[in-house]
């Protein structure tokens, strides 16, 4: 799952240790919003600096950022599921460089460029967003090695986030379903390098179903050649 980072982020904070993890964010119980029925959300009113700044501070924390609760109470409040695609759109497009986490900066200008300034405009703004991502996956395919690992030093991205994010940005790709299976039951693979995640993206576009395309002399990762034996 994804939101590794986010578990250990509140779990270090509010010691929750049976807390399970979810995708991009929070988790699938305690973590993901319990919600209630509720009304729709209306139409969001014009976009004003204002209030971006104050939406900004009702979810901010002591460290002037948004961090894994805060971006709970966000998403709740929003009425959007935190497994959203589109909220991994959301991530690169304002470039936020932290599972889990805004900065200020990272909320404040971003959101102003996308006129996000209130729950209803981050609803609002779903279907652009995911709409988005058939149109720059690879861009954010690229993005998501440094956004999913634990810290910029980290040279891997660990195998649940890998599986995680596969699913999220290539769910219809031919060989995503093998190749989750083929990591979930392997052993010698603890994470995925940039080089194994840039050369998957190119290895799952370029060979079809059947391997017909696959040359075992080229230079695809270890982790590739395995897959394909």
């Amino acid at each position: 799952c994804l939101a590794r980072r986010l578990s250990r982020g509140l779990a270090s904070e509010r010691n929750l240790s049976k807390m399970k993890k979810m995708p991009w964010t929070p988790t699938r119980s305690l973590l993901r919003p319990q919600r209630s029925k509720k009304t729709s959300l209306g139409k969001p009113p014009k976009f004003t600096k204002t209030r971006l700044k104050s939406y900004f501070e009702k979810y901010k924390d002591e460290e002037d950022q948004i961090s894994p609760e805060g971006m709970v109470r966000l998403c709740e409040d929003a009425q959007v599921d935190p497994e959203d695609p589109a909220m991994l759109v959301l991530a690169w497009k304002v470039g936020a460089k932290r599972m889990g986490y805004f900065s200020a900066e990272e909320f404040l200008e971003g959101f102003e460029k996308l006129k996000i300034d209130c729950p209803e405009a981050l609803h609002g703004s779903m279907d652009t967003l995911r709409a988005e991502l058939p149109r720059s996956r690879s861009e954010i395919y690229k993005f998501a090695f440094d956004f999913g690992k634990d810290s910029a030093e980290k040279k891997t991205l660990e195998l649940d986030i890998v599986v995680g994010l596969l699913k999220l940005l290539l769910p219809d790709n031919h060989h995503t379903a093998k190749f989750v299976s083929f990591l979930e039951q392997q052993t010698a693979y603890r994470g995925m390098s940039a080089d194994h995640w840039k050369m998957w993206y190119e290895f799952a576009h370029s060979v079809g179903a059947e391997f017909k395309e696959y040359d075992v002399m080229a230079a695809w990762p270890s982790i590739i050649d395995e897959y394909v034996e």
